[in-house]
């Protein structure tokens, strides 16, 4: 993890990239980001997916997503996206959801 920046430090930094003079501190060469990036999301795998997309073939691109979906990572890839698209589903049933007939405001209105 990077260390933390004092006050002091952290508007320097700021005062620099906003006048766009922003020097590459950086001590990772590419490799290591790289392996840093597989390692952080490892199941991640759309490499075939996006070599049939860059030679316009999108069928099989769909196909290789979708076969990627059905493994345990792109599952779990999928999952907290399928529980939010449910939670707005079920806020847009509450909204439109009509009275009962046993309902109180029902009743009242005979």
């Amino acid at each position: 993890m990077a260390d933390t920046l004092s006050t002091e430090e952290a508007r320097q930094r700021f005062r620099s990239v906003t006048r766009g003079s922003n020097p590459r501190n950086s001590e990772l060469t590419l490799e290591e980001a790289k392996e840093r990036l597989r390692a952080a999301d490892a199941g991640l795998d759309l490499g075939p997916a996006l070599r049939f997309v860059s030679r316009g073939q999108w069928r099989p691109a769909m196909f290789s997503v979708v076969a990627w979906f059905t493994t345990e990572p792109g599952r779990a890839f999928l999952s907290p996206l399928l529980l939010r698209g449910l939670e707005i589903f079920y806020l847009l049933l509450g909204m439109f959801r009509k009275d009962s007939p046993a309902s109180p405001a029902r009743q009242n209105k005979k």
